[in-house]
């Protein structure tokens, strides 16, 4: 199962990046704990990638675009909504 996620900011790529170096793995520890996922930073290829054991994911970063992709195994739909509206309202914050 593969949740899209898309966003268009005022922010610059730079800015982004900044954004969510200061609050994506704080929010997602929040939001969604129970998933533990691990946030990782490719800074000079504009990448975020999110994964766990289970769930793999990325976020790209293109000008003030951001795009994205998590890929959840059949038996974690359950918390495919939960991820994605985590995830949503973290960048609604951009």
């Amino acid at each position: 199962m593969a949740l899209e996620l898309e966003k268009t900011t005022k922010r610059n790529a730079d800015e982004i990046m900044d954004w969510l170096h200061q609050n994506l793995q704080q929010s997602l520890d929040r939001k969604v704990a129970s998933q533990k996922l691990k946030v990782t930073f490719l800074n000079e290829e504009k990448k975020v990638l999110i994964s766990n054991k289970k769930i793999k994911g990325e976020i790209i970063i293109k000008n003030n675009y951001l795009k994205g992709t998590l890929e959840l195994p059949l038996l974690y739909r359950a918390f495919g909504g939960t991820i994605k509206s985590a995830i949503n309202s973290i960048l609604k914050e951009l």
